[in-house]
């Protein structure tokens, strides 16, 4: 074969070569940007384990009754991922829980309801009733309550991921809650009015002025007296200040109280497996292991 033949056949061959790796690295792109699709099937690892903790403020329902304060979660995750823009997760997660409500009685029947807007509504009407029949005693009750428990929730949380690097995650779902046994409750600023006591009070204070003004002894230091022991008096009838109260005292020690709750938040997941985002009202910081 001539010289020019030869370089006429290598000439042929790279561009044979060239046109075939063109074409098949066309394909290969095509090929990895259809299997990048929301549905498409997931490649690379469909179990994803890690750990996360979050730390939100929330209202919960307790004892039929609503509540508003913080809960401190940590867990281990398990994350199937079968499709590219769809994956199931679940996990255990232990938390620390401490909600605050509002404690109110009127004659000893206590004012309780899940809705807060409700419950005030409520609140407003009973002691407008009593209020209007001020020849009848009552006896009002009224107090901050903090209430703390320690939890286990199980989540099931349904995570889209929209967009095509897969790293922005939107999820949802319900998260099914023990809390522990041991409820503890304590009690801030309690208030309690007796209008039988406040009327002996003030009848007491009467009488004794009566009897220093009879005795002609009724000076201005015994009327200073007088109402200032009477001031004291209403005082303690009305702020009874339990020493205990500085304590947590338990409130339920027997059974496990159940419920249902649901989480909506947003995630960013980084190339080193590190998760930060948001769960509600709250933050999220966790760790995946498997990438």
């Amino acid at each position: 074969m001539s010289k020019a033949k030869k370089v006429q056949a290598c000439g042929w061959f790279i561009a044979w070569w060239i046109g075939v790796v063109s074409h098949h690295l066309t394909f290969a792109a095509t090929h990895l940007v259809q299997k990048n699709n929301f549905f498409d099937k997931n490649q690379s690892s469909i179990l994803r384990i890690g750990i996360v903790a979050w730390a939100k403020c929330t209202k919960r329902v307790i004892q039929k009754h609503w509540t508003i304060g913080r809960e401190i979660a940590i867990g281990p995750v398990v994350e199937w991922h079968p499709l590219n823009g769809i994956a199931l997760q679940t996990g255990l997660f232990y938390s620390h829980n401490s909600f605050y409500t509002v404690d109110f009685s009127l004659d000893h029947k206590k004012q309780s309801n899940p809705d807060i807007f409700t419950f005030s509504r409520g609140c407003i009407e009973v002691l407008s009733k009593a209020l209007s029949n001020p020849y009848q005693g009552y006896t009002v009750h009224l107090a901050f309550d903090n209430i703390q428990f320690h939890a286990i929730s199980i989540p099931l949380f349904l995570r889209l991921y929209p967009e095509k690097s897969r790293r922005w995650i939107c999820y949802g779902g319900p998260r099914l809650i023990c809390m522990l046994p041991v409820i503890k409750k304590r009690q801030y600023c309690p208030v309690h009015v007796d209008t039988f006591i406040i009327k002996d009070i003030l009848y007491d204070s009467l009488i004794e002025y009566r009897d220093l003004a009879n005795e002609g002894y009724l000076t201005f230091d015994f009327i200073r007296e007088i109402a200032q022991k009477g001031l004291s008096k209403l005082h303690s009838s009305i702020f009874k200040i339990n020493p205990n109260s500085a304590a947590p005292q338990p409130i339920s020690n027997q059974q496990f109280n159940w419920d249902l709750v649901w989480n909506f938040g947003i995630e960013f997941r980084g190339r080193s497996g590190l998760v930060i985002g948001i769960n509600g009202l709250g933050f999220i910081l966790g760790y995946h292991f498997v990438k």
